[in-house]
């Protein structure tokens, strides 16, 4: 994990007082003991302890509060994160479960732009078997999944940093080309999975079609990075590179899929060598741009008042450990877990009834039930570097493995990037010049009318919005160039000459730290 410089205002307070929050039918107070207070890169953390007293019963709770307002600080963002298996198999189909600490890892690996502040367990998941998620599961733009059922709401975040809350509507299985930096230059509608296409479409086979595709298709070989299934054949997702394009008789490889072309099917010169092949739903409405997505259950919260009329939801009426995610009026985003079923420390947990009371008391304007029982965890990023704190007290007695998890990641949001007309008649923007490197710093000369660049060093590309980027401190030798990231208006531009960088080590950390670090970029 990378290092955090936590900037902390700690308010240790040790106190009894109540706070009362009225509602059309019920009465509802909490009664604190003690209250901690921490606030780290704008997400703040609290801890309550004391009891509760709804409708006359009174119950010993310990509550644990995360927030920040992505909608007014640009460098906080809410994330979703997973460590599911990169590689599909027939048996767990891409799925996989894993502790909050290993998947907030995760998203620090996948964007070297983010670190990871602080987060709460997910969605509902199969737990016996493969831990795929009961909803939709949206990773960068990427429709991973669409949901079981589709019968709950998705909590979707947009870049601006506004939350929206409602159900996908999904039309169908698409295929997707982006060029090498995920720009979309455009989109074709799957016919069917694993099946031969229509005369002018296209279909797609993936690595558990055991059977070959017979000859006389034009077959697309493309190397995946990520592919999800289950057993549903509009439940497909698969992403990777264009490999090669082949006639004969072909069975799909272990960690490949294949596009199969109908006898009448024209890309128009769309889909080309090196470019990025998606497969995965449409997604349509509300939710066409939002960045990330995870499922959520049982509103609790609804115009700011609690909401009491559920018949069907998690143990509805028995006191369990809890999570719920709350927005308010203003934009702040946040999360609360109630800890539970540890009746002699003080922590007996909620109802559904209490969790909306105590979303309502943090001024939840709308808030929504997660996951909860074992899996109900939070955590921070510890500040000496060491990993990640767990602010609550599991009920399992440890980090139980889960499928997906949403954090509060603070850095530089990397825009999406513009979509690719086709065909393509934009002017190239022309490349940096002048890169040379000074204390450890890249520098290079401004384009005119450019917005970002990528750095690529050894072979892996690094955004940056600024005509600077720092090196890692680390000995070795370096190859770097810059490019000009392309806009609506201009097409990316060819690479710089290329800048040599030397410095020699004996260290194996350093050449362990330059690995890790490179690979935290992206392969142009």
């Amino acid at each position: 994990m990378k290092k955090i410089t936590l900037f902390l205002l700690i308010v240790l307070s040790i106190f009894t007082f109540s706070l009362v929050s009225v509602s059309a039918e019920a009465l509802f107070r909490i009664d604190i003991t003690s209250k901690i207070t921490t606030v780290t890169h704008g997400v703040k953390y609290q801890k309550i302890v004391g009891s509760i007293n709804y409708e006359g019963t009174v119950s010993n709770q310990v509550i644990h509060y995360l927030a920040a307002n992505p909608t007014v600080d640009d460098q906080i963002h809410v994330v979703v994160g997973d460590n599911y298996w990169d590689y599909s198999t027939p048996a767990p189909g891409g799925w996989g479960m894993s502790n909050i600490n290993i998947i907030a890892d995760k998203v620090e690996s996948r964007y070297e732009n983010y670190q990871v502040v602080g987060g709460v367990n997910g969605d509902f998941y199969d737990i016996n078997n493969t831990g795929k998620p009961t909803e939709a599961h949206i990773i960068n733009y990427d429709i991973i999944y669409k949901g079981t059922t589709s019968t709950h709401p998705v909590a979707g975040f947009y870049d601006d940093g506004t939350t929206i809350f409602s159900r996908p509507t999904f039309t169908g299985l698409t295929l997707v080309v982006q060029n090498d930096e995920g720009a979309t230059k455009g989109k074709i509608a799957i016919d069917r999975i694993n099946d031969l296409p229509d005369i002018d479409g296209i279909s797609v086979y993936f690595d558990n079609w055991d059977a070959e595709i017979p000859d006389g298709y034009e077959k697309l070989i493309v190397k995946a990075t990520r592919t999800a299934y289950d057993d549903s054949l509009d439940r497909y997702f698969g992403r990777g590179v264009l490999e090669t394009r082949i006639d004969d008789a072909y069975q799909v490889e272990d960690h490949k899929f294949s596009v199969v072309c109908g006898d009448t099917f024209d890309d128009l010169g769309l889909i080309n060598y090196g470019d990025q092949l998606v497969v995965q739903q449409n997604v349509t409405g509300e939710f066409a741009n939002t960045r990330f997505g995870i499922g959520v259950w049982e509103k609790l919260v609804e115009f700011g008042t609690p909401i009491d009329t559920w018949t069907t939801g998690a143990a509805l009426g028995s006191r369990a450990p809890r999570t719920a995610i709350g927005v308010k009026a203003d934009g702040t985003v946040f999360f609360v877990v109630v800890d539970g079923r540890q009746f002699n420390e003080g922590m007996e947990g909620v109802t559904h009834w209490e969790l909306a009371q105590i979303m309502a008391y943090f001024e939840a304007e709308v808030a929504y039930n997660l996951d909860g029982g074992g899996s109900s965890t939070m955590i921070t990023a510890d500040e000496d570097d060491s990993g990640y704190i767990t602010m609550n007290s599991p009920s399992d007695g440890r980090l139980r493995s889960i499928s997906n998890a949403i954090f509060f990641v603070q850095g530089e949001l990397i825009p999406k990037a513009s979509d690719i007309p086709n065909p393509d008649t934009r002017p190239q923007f022309e490349p940096p010049t002048n890169v040379y490197l000074d204390n450890g710093i890249i520098h290079f000369d401004e384009v005119m009318d450019a917005s970002a660049y990528y750095v690529s060093i050894n072979g892996v590309e690094h955004y940056t919005s600024t005509n600077s980027y720092v090196m890692p401190n680390i000995r070795g030798i370096y190859e770097i160039k810059v490019r000009t990231r392309g806009t609506e208006a201009y097409q990316t531009s060819l690479y710089s000459d290329p800048y040599i960088y030397y410095q020699t080590s004996s260290d194996v950390s350093d050449i362990l730290a330059l690995f890790d670090y490179l690979a935290q970029g992206r392969k142009p």
